[in-house]
């Protein structure tokens, strides 16, 4: 006997789906994404409130989405967008050149494209599309890793694809750990389907994606060792063979290292959520963890050393001189006449904040924690937020951590400004009209204000 109201059920909440969907079909098919940014603006802004609808809905149990749909839904919006050309960043040729040096056996630290450019005239045309050429690589070396396998799968497209599978990967953990944390699945549509995501991953292709995915692999790995995550078969094999299970426990944690040392040498940013682990390394597992943290650096950086010493050149570049819609650092800026006197305020601010954080998750949250170690991603949420509000520069992309964490705290500050730093992107505009770089201290204004007051409207709404 067939149950046709369940039927009607089951598609009435896959057409809840067909709006974003509708959405992202109307920006794969745009000629120029970069030519169309307070349209591409609008767009996203109505996928991201769309997807705060259908996560409300589904806490309240009105829609059920199972992981299979989400897990096909947030592929087929990533492949609308995987064999488009990046518009609006490139970023992703700097990938490229890196891992055609790694290919070609080079040491992408060893010399600036400029430098390349004379010995190499074959590779002139895509030096010409490398940001700062006359810098050294900038990325350590986890990523360089994944620069030459997306090299060696066809360059450009070879990196988006490959960057896109991981990105897959960690739509599944997250729907994993969700499940760990007996928490509603559907909420990690809140990254598995997230415009910032897709765009940043599919379209221009960042390497954010995989260290994420990375650090994702390092909490799966901790949280399914974890005796309370273990299935009824599971826990008693470890049971009858107790020398196994312990070797098998030490292994994985050990393994966890490794992936967290990638995830860092990948990208920096992990290294600010390290202090949020040990709770799940107790019990003596720390040195196998510590293990596989030095082994994993130890065979990341011996590769391309001594060379790898010029990236701390471009770092210091970096960290110096480089500012993108950073509205807090632009007014201390002005107000003290000095870059390096605001950067250093705003750095011993941001270190205060994340020891408070911490102190204030371990204290005060901690041994309350109903979530059976989802708590850590509150911390988490907060400092990726605070780190978005502070820097000096914060491209688009940086936001992709803040997004990875609102699956497990869906704040409305943090889901906010997961969609404001598009505005960013205004920068554009007058670029692709003109040629000329002008950022505007409004748009910075905007994107600063837009937590704070999603924040402060939310707690208002909620003492009514």
């Amino acid at each position: 006997m067939t149950d046709h109201g369940a039927g009607r059920s089951k598609s009435k909440d896959y057409c809840m789906v067909l709006p974003v969907l509708v959405a992202y079909v109307y920006l794969a098919v745009l000629p120029d994404i970069s030519h169309c940014i307070p349209e591409m603006v609008g767009v996203c802004a109505w996928i991201v409130i769309w997807l705060g609808i259908l996560v409300v809905r589904g806490e309240q149990r009105k829609i059920h989405l199972p992981p299979h749909a989400i897990l096909g839904a947030a592929f087929l919006f990533r492949l609308l967008f995987l064999f488009s050309q990046p518009q609006l960043s490139d970023d992703i040729w700097r990938y490229v050149l890196d891992g055609k040096m790694i290919l070609m056996g080079s040491n992408p630290y060893a010399a600036a494209p400029t430098a390349v450019a004379a010995r190499l005239p074959e590779m002139a045309g895509l030096i010409a599309r490398v940001n700062h050429p006359e810098l050294v690589t900038i990325y350590p070396p986890g990523a360089q890793m994944f620069f030459a396998a997306g090299a060696a799968l066809g360059g450009l497209f070879g990196i988006k694809t490959l960057l896109v599978a991981i990105d897959m990967a960690s739509c599944w953990i997250i729907l994993r750990l969700l499940t760990f944390f007996q928490q509603p699945v559907i909420c990690s549509i809140l990254y598995t389907w997230h415009p910032l995501v897709v765009l940043e991953t599919a379209h221009s292709g960042h390497i954010d994606a995989a260290a994420i995915c990375l650090f994702f692999t390092v909490f799966l790995i901790l949280t399914a060792g974890d005796s309370n995550n273990k299935d009824e078969r599971t826990a008693k094999i470890f049971k009858s063979f107790p020398v196994m299970g312990a070797a098998l426990d030490r292994f994985s944690v050990f393994a966890a290292g490794l992936a967290f040392m990638a995830a860092f040498l990948t990208k920096l940013y992990p290294i600010l959520l390290l202090p949020g682990l040990p709770e799940f390394i107790r019990h003596g597992r720390g040195r196998a963890f510590w293990s596989g943290v030095i082994i994993a650096g130890f065979l990341f950086i011996f590769g391309f050393w001594p060379e790898i010493k010029n990236c701390l050149t471009t770092l210091t570049v970096y960290l110096r001189h480089w500012e993108f819609s950073g509205f807090l650092y632009r007014m201390l800026r002005l107000a003290l006449e000095s870059g390096a006197i605001a950067r250093g305020l705003l750095l011993t601010f941001f270190g205060t904040v994340i020891v408070f954080i911490y102190i204030y998750h371990f204290v005060a949250e901690h041994n309350n924690d109903p979530a059976g170690g989802a708590g850590v991603f509150r911390a988490y949420y907060r400092i990726a937020l605070a780190y978005l509000l502070l820097t000096p520069t914060m491209h688009p992309w940086y936001a992709i951590y803040l997004t990875a964490m609102l699956p497990f705290h869906r704040g409305p500050a943090g889901l906010c400004l997961s969609w404001a730093v598009l505005l960013a992107y205004q920068v554009l505009i007058p670029y692709r009209l003109t040629g000329r770089w002008v950022e505007s201290d409004l748009t910075a204004l905007l994107i600063f204000c837009a937590p704070l007051t999603a924040a402060l409207g939310t707690r208002l709404f909620q003492r009514r």
